[in-house]
């Protein structure tokens, strides 16, 4: 049988119980089993060398498997094992973050080794999304960071309502609004005319429906001192798990192409 290197830590006041799961563990190759009978013996055992996973008993001499999950955090894959299990129980626990909440019997002590098997690749796939998440994150920053130092080009980034959440440079410079004034508020009350509000509002709407990048187009937009200009603009949604999709606007000003065109329709 080969050996299992992954390191468990049983938290378990009844020695009979411990002894069970200790041994339908180590049936299946896991050897580096620690074994701790109070809250304060567990806690203490993960500081002086951290488990892979934790099995902990609901109900301790000086806890619960609830103090537990709450003072390391949520650092570790905990599975929680108790005698009488009820709804309210389990969905606590699994709210404060347990992988797994089993009510102890002869069946699933006998099935530990799958269920600390299954606990893991949890685990593992819930640190993988936090790291994907993570790097989503840094990209992002980097992007804005990006994007503030183009000069040329005005982006504004805002939420399905208009609320805007971003304001580069070219915007302050484009339109009169600083940075600190613009984020917070609503792009209907910054730039966009009032004739122009439904229309607008409607190809947001298509927009977010679609989830794909608007057409670039011109647009009459208005400035903060009220004086009008042309862009060309094009928006693009960006979805992101667990958080409300973000829509980016990027417009170029031409107003003075329109004008110089306008000139030399006047000369013809």
């Amino acid at each position: 049988m080969n050996q299992n290197t992954t390191r468990i830590l049983i938290i378990e006041d009844d020695p009979a119980h411990a002894d069970m799961l200790r041994d339908a563990l180590e049936m299946t190759g896991y050897q580096a089993i620690t074994l701790a009978q109070t809250l304060e013996a567990g806690l203490k055992s993960v500081a002086d060398d951290p488990p892979h996973i934790v099995l902990v008993d609901l109900h301790l001499p000086d806890g619960s498997a609830l103090d537990f999950l709450t003072r390391t955090q949520g650092d570790l894959p905990v599975i929680t094992l108790t005698t009488r299990g009820s709804e309210e129980q389990a969905v606590e626990i699994l709210k404060a973050g347990a992988l797994d909440y089993v009510v102890k019997s002869m069946e699933t002590l006998a099935a530990m080794p799958r269920l600390v098997e299954r606990a893991l690749r949890e685990w593992r796939l819930q640190r993988e999304n936090e790291l994907t998440f993570a790097m989503l994150r840094s990209s992002e920053e980097r992007f804005r960071l990006l994007l503030q130092n183009v000069q040329s080009v005005a982006v504004q980034g805002y939420w399905a309502d208009g609320t805007v959440f971003y304001w580069n440079k070219a915007s302050e410079d484009l339109y009169g609004y600083s940075a600190g004034e613009a984020i917070g508020r609503n792009l209907f009350d910054l730039i966009i005319p009032d004739q122009c509000h439904t229309e607008i509002r409607q190809s947001i709407n298509a927009l977010l429906s679609s989830g794909t990048t608007a057409p670039a187009e011109e647009l009459l937009v208005q400035r903060k001192d009220g004086s009008s200009i042309v862009v060309y603009s094009s928006s693009v949604v960006v979805s992101n798990d667990n958080r409300p999709p973000e829509i980016y606007c990027v417009d170029v000003d031409i107003s003075d192409r329109k004008a110089a065109e306008n000139r030399m329709r006047e000369q013809m």
